[in-house]
């Protein structure tokens, strides 16, 4: 009997596994054979109108303007920091989350968004998202790739005192304090917490990472978004097949005090993927405020 149900249940569990409509990736765009009557019945947009298709132009497509804000900073990153993020595996962190934010896109995982994104951004993103879903365009990723090389960094910030997710930093004072790492390192900021100050039973607890690093990089990759039209005829946004996708993206991470010496080109560190933090996607939240 005990085996009779077993077979029932796994038999029921793989009709439920194969209705469902799984989305594979492909570098081909996919052809279609509406014609242009189709289009017509079917009131697809053929052009974008910054009126009625304000939502699209929400979301944070690139601009070359947005590299304004780095031309003085990109030139400034210090010694330190380029060595450990080249020796933290950072670059290889970067291209990964980076490949899988598109696909969370793509697919409209509006869970896999708010896994990756600081609250704020995931909000913003995932509305927008809705809202171009809701009026039948679709997001389409192309040219999939789980390295990119084409990655620049563009600024590297440290700070002490203040949490990823913003909505936390409420009970911290704004005014930052410029210093030094331990006196003598890179530069960092440093913020007060109301009414608490820093203890040295803090350093013995596991979860103590009062250091947050900033890193904003520049991607310049075949792998991009599209946007389709309802009946996907047309690609209204996006760029052609020869160029290369552009997008800022900050990322952040919490950290503990002993984590900034681990800096030696050697294999026996541990990995930092999965606690990267992606809090800012082509500026849309202007740099994503600490205490806004």
């Amino acid at each position: 009997m005990l085996i009779a149900m077993s077979f029932n249940q796994a038999k029921l569990l793989s009709k439920l596994i194969f209705k469902q409509n799984v989305r594979f990736f492909s570098p081909i765009h996919l052809n279609t054979t509406f014609s242009e009557a189709d289009s017509q019945k079917f009131g697809s947009d053929k052009e974008l109108d910054t009126n009625k298709h304000k939502y699209i132009f929400e979301f944070p497509w690139f601009e070359e303007n947005l590299l304004k804000n780095f031309e003085s900073k990109e030139k400034s990153i210090p010694n330190y920091w380029k060595m450990f993020l080249n020796n933290r595996g950072c670059y290889n962190d970067f291209s990964f989350l980076y490949r899988e934010l598109h696909q969370w896109f793509a697919l409209k995982d509006y869970n896999g968004i708010k896994y990756l994104c600081e609250g704020k951004l995931s909000n913003k993103l995932t509305n927008i998202l809705k809202e171009i879903t809701r009026n039948g365009f679709d997001l389409e990723m192309t040219d999939i790739s789980n390295q990119q090389p084409n990655l620049k960094i563009l600024e590297v910030e440290a700070f002490k005192n203040i949490e990823i997710e913003r909505e936390k930093n409420f009970n911290y004072n704004s005014e930052l304090r410029e210093g030094r790492l331990w006196g003598f390192g890179p530069q960092i900021f440093f913020a007060q917490p109301h009414n608490k100050n820093e203890d040295i039973i803090d350093w013995i607890q596991d979860d103590y990472k009062p250091y947050l690093v900033s890193v904003t990089v520049l991607f310049n990759s075949k792998m991009r978004l599209l946007l389709y039209n309802q009946d996907r005829t047309k690609i209204l946004k996006g760029e052609k097949s020869e160029d290369t996708g552009k997008n800022i993206v900050k990322f952040e991470i919490k950290l503990k005090p002993w984590e900034f010496f681990r800096i030696l080109p050697v294999d026996n560190k541990p990995p930092l993927r999965r606690n990267w933090i992606i809090t800012d996607f082509n500026y849309i939240l202007k740099g994503n405020d600490y205490f806004k």
